[in-house]
């Protein structure tokens, strides 16, 4: 496996509105998946900081159900930021030529 990003092999030219639109999409998804990740750690700092406030009816039920949750979302954006990148090189494969302008370039994600 090779950490050389090539370029993906077009048929021909790609309308260039396409291109963008999928790089667009690409971002958003991103930006969801990071933001999903600091929700889940947050979640799972509230839980210790409930932990730490030492009210001990909550102490050690709080705590489980904070981090099982908070790794689920961490887990969860992790999924979707590799699920985009997937959906991504799939959605630049099939592209259909109509013409862009000269210096667009396809790089896989």
């Amino acid at each position: 496996m090779s950490l050389i990003v090539e370029p993906i092999k077009m048929p021909g030219p790609v309308d260039s509105d396409f291109l963008l639109a999928a790089e667009r999409t690409l971002l958003a998804w991103n930006r969801t998946s990071i933001s999903l990740m600091t929700f889940g750690f947050f979640v799972e700092r509230f839980g210790m900081f409930l932990e730490m406030t030492h009210r001990e009816e909550v102490r050690e039920f709080q705590r489980h159900i904070s981090f099982s949750i908070g790794i689920s979302f961490v887990f969860l954006a992790s999924f979707i930021a590799v699920y985009s990148a997937w959906q991504y090189r799939r959605t630049l494969r099939m592209a259909s030529p109509s013409g862009a302008p000269p210096g667009i370039t396809c790089i896989s994600a």
